[in-house]
């Protein structure tokens, strides 16, 4: 059931036999702040509205109370009225006065007059005015009490509440004013009218609806109040931002008289709060358009302060293109739920991001995410306890890109030592062939003293004849020089001396036994004993092998 907004009054029923009517009222406010029902809606307005009707109430330094003068029972009474307990027992003693006074009186018109408090040599100067008429026998008074000496005295106290009583509402920052039924301003004060450009008071009297007409935030709040509910809203008239309060004032019947309203000028925080949300918006925009991949988190710890797990808050877009991951799937999520095997995972992401949301330090690495099948280069920070952000960005082709070339240079490292190796044993190929070059040039320079001198000092000392067939011999040795054969046979068979190495070649080029006597000018018997040496020497004696085609074997010579 809807709570309508209703006062409970404090009343108490006063007879001529009780003087102590008021002895149990402590304050201008109601007895029992409970008893005051007020809608959920209302809340804090309607507290505050309370509040500084009391405080209004009670500022008043001389005693006010309203009652019912047809058995003075009290409705409210301020601080004042409740401190001076003659009052009680002054009202019974002029209440027939009373009665016929107001009987006289019209609502709204304060009526001032006299009493004597004969018994205490007082005399109370006291006005009153109808607020309201319940039946043609019952009305409710407002009465204030101001009691003194002299006239004097009596001036000058009212002067003083009258003063008091403006001077709180002059200097409170807001600004306080009360619209009637019909839209006329019946009270307007307070500092705050300085930045409007008013003066207190001067606009009473004025249509509210016609001044404000271009506003509608106003004219609605008015309107709302002045139809029984509250209000409030953030309204500019001008260069200044107010946050109006609308409250409905109503009579004990639940019908709305009038509303009451208190503005504040709101226009430091209204352009904070705007310069705020620009803020907000800039950083939104930069949040959502960086490249990197962006989450903020935070951190959830167990019963031992030790992080256990962390929730996705917010992400950007280009989380969602690096991760694949949307916004609306994580968001509100724990990372156990989004990878359930986050915790298998080789890298710790959750002590590593708790470390940053504890202890407040800020960490960079690359990783690779098993989950996601990709690597990041990561870089994370607090934004306050508990609570940090996550820059990443996708460099699973740069790494895979890295691997590649760490393969590469690895084989070419490989290849680079096989080479090595290779050098080293062409470089020992080299030097075999500079060594065999040496060899070759050793043999030539022997072949040539060995066989090619000797030749030519033969042909120096034959005749014609014989020369022809020298020369025929020296061409044969010639290239014999240059043909492997004789050292070949000189390797193989190193105890042959230089004359049979002589016929070896002879017998290999074809010669007969008498062709080499001849070339060697020797009998033919001594080249037979020498080709039995040499074949004793090579192996063969004894045996059915020839020796021209056992010399064929052991290497071939350029036939002239």
């Amino acid at each position: 059931m809807e709570n309508k907004k209703k006062i409970l009054h404090y009343k108490r029923n006063h007879s001529t036999a009780n003087t102590d009517v008021f002895e149990n009222s402590k304050s201008s406010r109601f007895e029992n702040d409970n008893d005051r029902l007020v809608d959920a809606s209302e809340g804090e307005s309607m507290s505050a509205d309370y509040d500084l009707l009391c405080s209004v109430i009670d500022s008043i330094a001389d005693p006010f109370a309203v009652i019912d003068i047809s058995n003075l029972k009290i409705i409210v009474a301020n601080k004042a009225w409740q401190k001076d307990d003659k009052l009680g027992a002054l009202l019974e003693i002029h209440h027939e006065e009373l009665i016929q006074v107001s009987n006289e009186t019209v609502r709204g018109v304060v009526r001032p007059t006299s009493v004597d408090d004969a018994k205490n040599a007082r005399m109370y100067r006291f006005e009153w005015s109808i607020v309201k008429q319940l039946k043609m026998d019952q009305k409710l008074l407002s009465v204030t009490f101001r009691g003194s000496h002299s006239e004097a005295a009596i001036s000058l106290s009212a002067i003083s509440s009258e003063r008091q009583y403006k001077s709180i509402l002059e200097h409170t920052q807001a600004i306080i004013f009360v619209i009637g039924q019909d839209g006329a301003f019946l009270l307007s004060e307070g500092k705050g009218l300085a930045s409007l450009g008013l003066t207190p008071g001067q606009v009473v009297g004025r249509n509210a609806f016609k001044m404000y007409a271009d506003i509608p935030d106003v004219i609605k709040g008015v309107r709302e109040s002045l139809g029984g509910r509250l209000h409030q809203s953030v309204v500019e008239v001008g260069p200044n931002s107010f946050e109006t309060f609308y409250s409905p004032l109503k009579d004990d019947d639940g019908n709305v008289t009038a509303m009451l309203g208190m503005s504040i000028d709101v226009t430091e925080r209204v352009r904070a709060e705007k310069a705020l949300v620009e803020s907000e918006e800039k950083y939104r925009k930069m949040f959502e358009s960086m490249a990197s991949g962006l989450a903020y988190h935070k951190i959830i710890l167990d019963a031992k302060d030790q992080p256990i797990d962390y929730v996705f808050l917010e992400v950007n877009d280009s989380f969602e293109k690096h991760t694949g991951l949307l916004r609306e799937n994580i968001i509100g999520k724990r990372i156990t739920e989004v990878f359930p095997g986050i915790k298998d995972s080789n890298f710790d992401w959750i002590g590593a991001y708790g470390k940053v949301a504890i202890e407040g330090i800020s960490i960079r690495f690359e990783e690779f995410s098993e989950p996601l099948d990709r690597w990041f280069d990561v870089s994370a920070f607090q934004i306050s306890k508990d609570y940090f952000v996550v820059s990443f960005i996708d460099v699973t082709e740069r790494v895979r890109i890295q691997n590649d070339l760490k393969k590469l240079t690895e084989k070419l490292e490989d290849e680079r030592a096989e080479l090595a190796g290779k050098n080293i044993a062409l470089k020992e190929v080299l030097s075999h062939l500079e060594e065999d070059k040496n060899s070759i040039k050793e043999r030539i320079t022997e072949n040539v003293r060995d066989h090619v001198i000797p030749l030519i000092e033969r042909i120096r000392g034959a005749d014609h004849e014989q020369q022809d067939k020298q020369i025929d011999m020296l061409k044969r040795d010639l290239l014999a020089v240059a043909s492997p054969f004789m050292q070949q046979v000189k390797d193989k068979f190193n105890n042959l001396s230089p004359r049979e190495l002589e016929i070896c070649k002879m017998v290999k080029n074809g010669h007969s036994s008498k062709e080499i006597a001849e070339l060697l000018s020797v009998s033919v018997l001594t080249v037979h004993k020498h080709r039995e040496m040499v074949r004793k020497k090579l192996g063969i004696k004894n045996s059915d092998v020839k020796l021209k085609p056992f010399l064929d074997s052991v290497g071939d010579i350029d036939s002239p």
